[in-house]
This record gives structure tokens, C-alpha cells and sequence, in this order.
């Protein structure tokens, strides 16, 4: 499940439980210091009935994001990769011109179609290392010594772990303890390196924090 939610940023992402078409090319990011509106459709084409919009807006030194859906009982929902209150990332799986087809509901894989003129998609190997910190299950997706599936798993507890991605290598992010990322009691101070794996099948296995 990978949905965090903060106070500063807005991300989406992840595939279908059925039919995953992988994780696509990149990723879209909204961190304006203007008020917009995102509108969605079911299919690239502008004269398309919307389907729901998000507006993020701007307010003197406040922003927030605020969706065109009602409540929980509403068909749709919005749960994005990544959700704050300053911008939106989106998980872009397939482009068409400047139509991106992109995840709205990380949780079940629902996807909608938005149209943006002045932005490009920013590929997960440029992506990874702007984050501020990741971190997965340490059951599911230990961190290891090498970046293999059969490589030694440290018995580590990654969610008091703030890893800091140094490069991204297909499937894998070669990852350093940073604990002066997220100040706590409960992170682990010793220095460390190791391997994540971040996608496997067309899915996104790991978390993070903008």
C-alpha cells in the first residue's frame, strides 16, 4: 500500500490488484505557487464530461488541496502515491501528446486521463533521489547487501530507518541511513548502506516521504 500522507506534498501512484500495465515511464508534479485546477477524464479527449477535479490553491502563505469528491460513499475516490497539502505528484502510465494517463486510486488501480501543456514527466530515475527520505516493509522487501532477491537480508527495522537514495539501478535503490532526515527518538543514528528493491511486477513496493 503505497499511500503517505503529509503536510507538504501530493503524490500518486501504484497499479491494478488484476491487470497491471507496470509502472510507467515517470512521474507528474504540481508544486505551484498559484491557485489551479486538475481536471480528470475517462478517456483523452477535452470535450469529455469531467469526471472529478482536484483544485490546489493558494492562499497567502497557505496552500491545500481540496478534490471535487463528496464524501467516502462517492464511486470515486482520490488516494494519489503521494498526498500533502503544497502539490500533487501523479504516477504517469502512458502519454498520449499531452494527455497523461495517470493512477487517481492507488489502492484499487483506478486511472484517469489529465491534459497539462507546461510540465513533463520526470523519469523514476531522476524521481528517487529528490525524495526526502523511503522505506518499506521489513518482512515483505528487507534491505539488503546486494541488489538480488537472494542477497543477504539485514535484520533491520526500515521503518525507523530515514534512507537517503544514493542511485537507482533498474529494480533497485542503493540506499544510506540519514537520520538527520527525519529527527526522532525512534531512528536509528548508525551509519549504513544498502539495497531496496522498489518495483516488482508492475508494482511499487516501497513508501516515502517528500
Amino acid at each position: 500500500w503505497n499511500k503517505c500522507v503529509t503536510t507538504s506534498l501530493l503524490v500518486l501512484f501504484m497499479p491494478s490488484c488484476t491487470s497491471s500495465p507496470g509502472v510507467g515511464p515517470g512521474v507528474l508534479h504540481f508544486e505551484d505557487t498559484y491557485s489551479q485546477r486538475l481536471q480528470f477524464f475517462n478517456s483523452p479527449d477535452s470535450l469529455a464530461a469531467e469526471a472529478f477535479h482536484v483544485d490546489l490553491i493558494v492562499e497567502d502563505t497557505i496552500r491545500r488541496v481540496r478534490t471535487s469528491l463528496k464524501n467516502q460513499n462517492d464511486t470515486l475516490s482520490f488516494y494519489p502515491l503521494f498526498q500533502g497539502s503544497s502539490s500533487v505528484s501523479f504516477q504517469v502510465l502512458e502519454q498520449k501528446d499531452n494527455w497523461y494517463k495517470i493512477y487517481t486510486d492507488d489502492i484499487i488501480g483506478v486511472s484517469h486521463w489529465l491534459y497539462v501543456d507546461d510540465r513533463e514527466k520526470e523519469s523514476w530515475r531522476s524521481f528517487w533521489p529528490t525524495v526526502k527520505y523511503v522505506f518499506s516493509d521489513d518482512q515483505s522487501n528487507p534491505v539488503r547487501d546486494n541488489p538480488s532477491d537472494n542477497a543477504k537480508a539485514y535484520q533491520l527495522k526500515s521503518r525507523r530507518l530515514c534512507l537517503r537514495v544514493l542511485e537507482v539501478s533498474g529494480a533497485w535503490l542503493k540506499v544510506q541511513n540519514a537520520p538527520e532526515r527525519c529527527p526522532g527518538a525512534y531512528v536509528i543514528r548508525e551509519e549504513f548502506e544498502g539495497f531496496l528493491r522498489w518495483k516488482k511486477d508492475g508494482e511499487v513496493l516501497i513508501n516515502f516521504r517528500m
